[in-house]
């Protein structure tokens, strides 16, 4: 909680021999409490991700189209939109404003750039299996026809 990182701020100065400031305190208190906001925020965004992107028994993903037209972007644009306001709201009910509104927003900007690099993370594993979807299919079709042939 801020009442705890504060408290830990203060202790550490007394410690340290210096007078505790709390200005100080409330900044380092205010940085802890957002890089915690943070990491919860992209472990709700990870959540959110993985229940609808994982693949089911059958190898589709659920919540997205079956291949081929798994590699549609809509559908992995709104699966990473989804995932990413699970991990915004994560942050705004964690994240504290702290004595410099920047601190907050520092922390905000860093949680964006995750973000993003989850995403193209994420669009490029559905790429990969679509991919893999689509050639599996396309030799099956060549082996029914060779098959038919013969």
């Amino acid at each position: 909680t801020a009442l705890a990182a504060l408290a830990r701020h203060h202790v550490a100065a007394i410690n340290a021999g210096a007078a505790p400031s709390i200005r100080g305190a409330w900044d380092a208190a205010a940085r802890e409490l957002n890089a915690k906001a943070q990491q919860s925020a992209l472990k709700a965004y990870d959540a959110a991700l993985s229940e609808a992107a994982a693949p089911d028994d059958g190898g589709a993903f659920r919540g997205l189209p079956t291949p081929p037209a798994l590699g549609d972007a809509a559908a992995v644009e709104l699966t990473h939109e989804l995932a990413r306001a699970a991990s915004l709201d994560a942050f705004a009910r964690a994240a504290c404003d702290g004595a410099d509104p920047a601190a907050k927003a520092d922390a905000s900007a860093n949680l964006e750039a995750d973000l993003a690099a989850r995403r193209d993370a994420f669009r490029a594993d559905v790429d990969r299996r679509s991919d893999a979807a689509c050639a599996s299919a396309e030799a099956d079709a060549l082996a029914e026809a060779r098959d038919a042939a013969a």
